[in-house]
């Protein structure tokens, strides 16, 4: 079943902006909007397992932006039946598909903008990213990690919302761009860390890197001050 459906609404109506809401464990679809004359703003929603996430459909248009959107079986985003949205901010990642656009559409009708797609996006819009978003816990933890590289990354437009879902300040701090996804983050930029002098004690045997034997220790350089709470080591060969 469709949890959220959108229909038959005028733009500036209130009952039209999907605002402020999290979506887990969907049958069908999270949300829907139908109909011409639907024209709703989607915005500051997390989406955690549907079979669709948002759908767009028969002639609608739709603005989605800051939306955080993950672990859907099918698409992530649907857009079909000569529909049109403009996607702003927005993170969808680990889902079956980012986005499907039906081939009926004419051209130009999905644009996106300084979103974070798995699989990358080489239609119509800029500033689009395919890197992980380094959730805090991509289980059940959708915030932005300190070194995430969707902070500071999205697009600053008078329609991009003051407040993220939960409430704290977008952008933040303030002056700066905001974030990808529905979580602002409390950094401007990420946190840029070089990692030096790299030691994991010698030709040891990958069985022993896996079991965290030796120690792995290394030298880091931090862009900010403050401790870091989490680090991110890659051991290779080659």
């Amino acid at each position: 079943k469709t949890a959220y459906e959108i229909y038959q609404c005028d733009w500036s109506s209130d009952v039209c902006s999907s605002d402020l809401n999290i979506f887990k464990n969907i049958d069908q679809t999270a949300i829907q909007v139908m109909y011409g004359w639907s024209n709703p703003i989607i915005r500051n929603n997390l989406i955690d397992g549907a079979r669709f996430g948002i759908v767009i459909t028969t002639y609608a248009s739709a603005e989605i932006i800051n939306n955080t959107i993950v672990n859907c079986t099918e698409d992530a985003l649907t857009v079909r039946d000569t529909a049109t949205a403009k996607i702003i901010n927005t993170i969808a990642w680990d889902n079956a598909e980012s986005i499907h656009w039906w081939t009926n559409n004419p051209p130009g009708q999905v644009e996106i903008y300084n979103s974070n797609l798995d699989g990358g996006w080489s239609g119509i819009g800029s500033g689009n990213i395919n890197q992980d978003p380094y959730f805090v816990n991509p289980d059940n933890n959708f915030h932005l990690m300190n070194f995430s590289s969707c902070i500071g990354a999205g697009l600053d437009t008078s329609i991009v919302p003051t407040t993220d879902i939960e409430g704290n300040p977008r952008p933040n701090p303030a002056g700066s761009n905001p974030d990808m996804g529905a979580y602002e983050n409390p950094l401007a930029e990420p946190v840029i860390i070089e990692i030096h002098n790299l030691d994991v004690g010698g030709e040891e045997d990958i069985f022993h890197l896996i079991s965290h034997e030796p120690t792995i220790s290394y030298i880091y350089y931090s862009s900010v001050e403050d401790t870091l709470t989490y680090y991110q080591v890659q051991v290779s060969s080659y």
